[in-house]
């Protein structure tokens, strides 16, 4: 596991998508192995909330793999959703 920035929850870079696994570390799971396991679920959307550590042409590219996949809706966030809205949302 690798460590993410302060409070990023995700990141999304060249090799995937990182997420905090609980104590600390990260797993990096690519956009072909996230879709396989979306399609499993029949996961109609995927809301991608780009946040601030995350390069924007990443997010697209990993998106952009989403899609070639098979993951049928994506939706991108260009800035992350803060306050009542994340709670609304």
């Amino acid at each position: 596991p690798s460590p993410l920035p302060p409070q990023a929850g995700i990141a999304i870079d060249s090799q995937g998508i990182s997420m905090e696994d609980g104590p600390g570390g990260a797993t990096t799971v690519d956009a072909s192995t996230l879709a396989g396991t979306l399609k499993d679920a029949h996961t109609p959307v995927v809301l991608i909330n780009a946040s601030s550590p995350s390069a924007l042409n990443d997010v697209m590219s990993f998106a952009a793999g989403l899609a070639e996949n098979g993951v049928p809706q994506i939706v991108i966030t260009p800035l992350p959703i803060a306050g009542a809205g994340r709670v609304l949302f």
